[in-house]
């Protein structure tokens, strides 16, 4: 039951967040223990994009209560990678269309059994015809459904209850990922930032998808006037954050001290003017 999974992750989220650890121990709880619970569902269950939201929306309240920054903190704070000034916390909605476009390819591409390539064919040339409404006198070849994958679906599609399965999601997850999905005659390829992965290469799937995502959210963060001026020198080097989840030579008061500096929260009156 998905109400359930989310129920329990959220709860979870919460008592590690409310607890005595420290704020990188509850940072590194969370990723290690915490979401990878979540990881799994995505490849079965398919939650849509608004479920995802709430999720992150409701997790983001405790994550912000835990580095003891404020509501109003810049979001994309929270999801750029460490490496990139960050404090590097999945994110449910991205992970989500990223496991879900990283299963459709493997089904695509698996050139080990040809009967999971084969059924995925067949399940795919289901959804297209029903989609597009084509009759089933009319065959449908490899370039049609490579178009069908690839190009977004209309917001009323699927609209009157019809039965979700991945390859009616996986088209929103390509456009949100900007990957697209090539299709050959006995296998597929994925292709991410002009860089193209085929079956041979799977195992780099998930960190590919995973860059666009990043790069999104580090945008968000510097085009925030004033809590993204320092992510412009933060992002250039990895040493200099290398204290977001050791905590490594800083005391409680410093490590909150230089979270807040970064973002400009420090509570100073020009801030609180703003406030």
């Amino acid at each position: 039951d998905l109400s359930a999974i989310s129920t329990s992750y959220l709860h979870d989220c919460e008592v590690i967040m409310s607890s005595h650890l420290a704020e990188w121990q509850k940072l590194d709880a969370y990723r290690r223990f915490i979401f990878p619970r979540l990881q799994h569902v995505f490849r079965v269950f398919f939650p849509g994009s608004s479920c995802c939201r709430q999720m992150d929306v409701k997790a983001r309240k405790w994550l912000k209560k835990a580095v003891r920054l404020p509501l109003r903190s810049c979001t994309g704070f929270l999801y750029t990678p460490q490496a990139l000034g960050g404090l590097g916390i999945p994110n449910c909605e991205d992970d989500m269309h990223i496991a879900r476009v990283a299963q459709a390819f493997k089904f695509l591409a698996d050139t080990r059994d040809p009967v999971v390539r084969e059924i995925a064919i067949l399940q795919l040339q289901e959804t297209a015809r029903k989609r597009l409404r084509i009759p089933s006198s009319l065959p449908l070849t490899l370039p049609m459904l490579e178009t069908f994958l690839n190009t977004p679906a209309p917001s009323q599609e699927g609209a009157r209850g019809d039965i979700k399965s991945i390859w009616s999601s996986v088209r929103a997850s390509l456009q949100f990922t900007h990957a697209s999905i090539r299709l050959t005659d006995n296998t597929a390829s994925l292709v991410v930032n002009d860089t193209t992965l085929t079956w041979d290469r799977r195992k780099k799937v998930n960190t590919l998808l995973k860059v666009p995502t990043q790069e999104r959210h580090l945008t968000t963060l510097k085009q925030s006037p004033d809590q993204g001026r320092t992510s412009f020198s933060t992002s250039l080097c990895d040493v200099s954050n290398f204290f977001i989840y050791s905590g490594a030579y800083l005391s409680f008061p410093q490590y909150r001290f230089v979270l807040k500096a970064r973002l400009n929260l420090l509570p100073t009156k020009t801030v609180q003017a703003r406030s």
